[in-house]
């Protein structure tokens, strides 16, 4: 990989259209050695059929402690306890303790439990989609992408529901999702503010236990192999991040796909039948997860031919994957009738397979199906170029969205 595609790989041009990138890197080869804004090196895998080898692989581990690995970049500037609390949870465990917390974290999860949320879940789309105003310019990701999906996590987790709380989450996301690209004053400061948070609605909790996830996992203290206190706030951490913020990136790339698309816009209202199988297209073709967490070499192995050293960090392009060729005809096109759309990597694979998965999916489809049966038609408000997009190496997605709907 040369020194210019690794710039392209992380430049503003990547952010709002990576599909070019993607296309060079399946040509040049599967894995290609990279240098992140941080200065972290890594190998990174971009082929879908290698993409799901390395993401199954159990010689890829998570723990970087293992390693001696206690930072990367702009972690290193957190104080330990920050550091091993907020970003130890089961993205970065393997198994045995990754099956144990695993288990413990699913069980609200589980598929029945998620299809009796469908109905407060559509109502929510509905509602906020009729309170958006129409022929004026709205931003779609502050007023309805980011806020619908967080306040149907936070209640599934039992965050308190509170225009306060929400703001509060979404700076949260919008820094520590940044990355390299965030303040690290700021970025500190969110931390220690989400762990005093977490610690809070912990105690709360305790005190005052109800039906959500966090109770659940507070009242697993008292079982054996429970979670112990820094495993809940790191678990309710990544929760409350990766639970909205990639969902609210899907619907805005969505909702941006549709509206310079008015014939595929047509066909979705006409057909609402179609839209589970459009919402996995849209996963694999907007990918607003691009790049898998670490993973590192336990020890000397092989991967899509090259010799990957023990401790060498690999990373899982799954946007670049969803883009392959060989998986996916003519990739770059969307084709909410592709058969092999639900192939996507972009809740990942293995026993690492993202635990929201099923209810990410509920809500992109009800806030599809609500937005198009409220506005048939909408368009963007501003030129493409004009577009700020997220910045950062894990996360894609736009920072800001207006677009203008006319009503029925």
């Amino acid at each position: 990989m040369t020194a210019a595609q690794v710039s392209a790989l992380f430049s503003r041009e990547w952010e709002s259209d990576p599909r070019p990138t993607y296309r060079q890197l399946h040509a040049d080869g599967s894995i290609h050695r990279i240098t992140l804004p941080s200065g972290s090196q890594a190998w990174l895998v971009t082929r879908y059929e290698d993409a799901v080898a390395a993401l199954a692989n159990p010689s890829l581990i998570k723990d970087p402690l293992r390693f001696g690995k206690r930072s990367r970049g702009i972690l290193s500037r957190l104080p330990d306890r920050l550091r091993t609390v907020l970003f130890r949870n089961i993205l970065e465990m393997d198994p045995p303790e990754h099956t144990r917390v695993r288990r413990l974290v699913a069980r609200p999860f589980s598929a029945a439990r998620i299809g009796r949320r469908l109905a407060d879940v559509e109502s929510r789309a509905v509602a906020m989609v009729d309170a958006l105003p129409s022929r004026e310019p709205v931003d779609i990701v502050s007023a309805f992408c980011s806020p619908y999906p967080l306040r149907i996590v936070c209640d599934l987790l039992g965050v308190p529901d509170s225009e306060e709380s929400r703001l509060r989450v979404q700076r949260w996301a919008r820094v520590l999702n940044a990355g390299h690209a965030a303040d690290v004053d700021a970025y500190v400061q969110c931390a220690q503010e989400a762990m005093d948070h977490l610690e809070d609605l912990v105690a709360l909790k305790r005190r005052e236990p109800g039906d959500d996830l966090a109770s659940a996992m507070v009242a697993s203290q008292d079982e054996e192999d429970g979670l112990s206190l820094e495993e809940i706030i790191g678990t309710l951490f990544m929760l409350i991040l990766a639970g909205h913020e990639s969902t609210a990136h899907l619907l805005s790339m969505s909702l941006l796909e549709l509206a310079r698309n008015p014939e595929l816009r047509r066909d979705l209202a006409d057909h609402p039948e179609l839209l589970p199988n459009a919402a996995e297209e849209l996963l694999r073709y907007t990918s607003p997860v691009k790049l898998a967490p670490w993973r590192y070499a336990a020890h000397d192995l092989e991967l899509a031919g090259t010799d990957i050293r023990e401790g060498e960090g690999v990373m899982v392009g799954v946007a670049a994957a969803n883009m392959d060729p060989d998986t996916f005809p003519d990739p770059g096109r969307l084709d909410v009738l592709r058969a092999e759309a639900a192939r996507h990597l972009s809740f990942g694979r293995g026993i690492h397979f993202c635990l929201g998965a099923q209810l990410a999916k509920m809500e992109t489809v009800a806030a599809l199906r609500a937005v198009l049966a409220r506005f048939p038609d909408f368009s963007p408000a501003v030129p493409a170029d004009s577009i700020e997009w997220q910045r950062g190496a894990m996360i894609r997605g736009p920072l800001a969205l207006p677009l203008i709907f006319e009503g029925r």
